[in-house]
């Protein structure tokens, strides 16, 4: 459902690029979960930002924002994990998730930005690679201005096209795992 999907060379790379969207609109700082990756807040560090760390959620291992008050130049980045997926409506703030480890879950909303990874341990691959989803024209117009260092080559693009005709294949192998998992 998202108008914009743009492909990066990997999930970091589009990370660096929005990172550098979001400095450009004045935010200075970024919220993001202690239990993440450090691809996740790395980018932003590098361009200056304020980092801040809060707690996870022990039922769902998703950020916890609780009831904080933010400043006006701060972005949220709450993290999908393990399958779980950050509802936008939970708080108004989010404009930016980092989707990397959740493609094929159910989104309930596509108001916010996403980055997906593509790199090989997901579900669907192209051995390398990410996405960008949005349904901001101006992202999308200033990731494809500025990807010249990040652009998915033609090999990964055709993986995951591949990939993608066999998403339903994949995605019920997933559930019998869980299935299985849940006994």
């Amino acid at each position: 459902g998202y108008e914009h999907v743009l492909a990066t060379s990997n999930g970091t790379s589009g990370l660096i690029l929005l990172a550098r969207w979001f400095w450009k609109q004045g935010y200075r700082k970024l919220r993001v979960p202690a239990f993440t990756w450090p691809s996740s807040y790395k980018a932003f560090d590098w361009l200056g930002y304020k980092i801040r760390f809060v707690d996870i959620d022990r039922e769902t291992w998703l950020a916890d924002f609780g009831d904080m008050m933010f400043d006006h130049d701060e972005l949220l980045l709450p993290v999908d994990t393990f399958g779980s997926s950050w509802d936008p409506s939970a708080d108004g703030h989010c404009t930016l998730i980092d989707s990397a480890q959740s493609l094929g879950a159910k989104w309930n909303d596509t108001s916010p930005t996403r980055i997906v990874s593509l790199s090989g341990s997901k579900i669907i691959t192209t051995g390398e690679g990410g996405l960008i989803l949005t349904q901001d024209k101006e992202i999308a117009d200033f990731v494809l201005g500025n990807s010249w260092f990040s652009r998915m080559g033609e090999m990964q693009a055709a993986l995951g096209l591949a990939y993608l005709e066999k998403l339903d294949d994949i995605l019920a192998k997933k559930h019998n795992i869980l299935a299985t998992y849940k006994m």
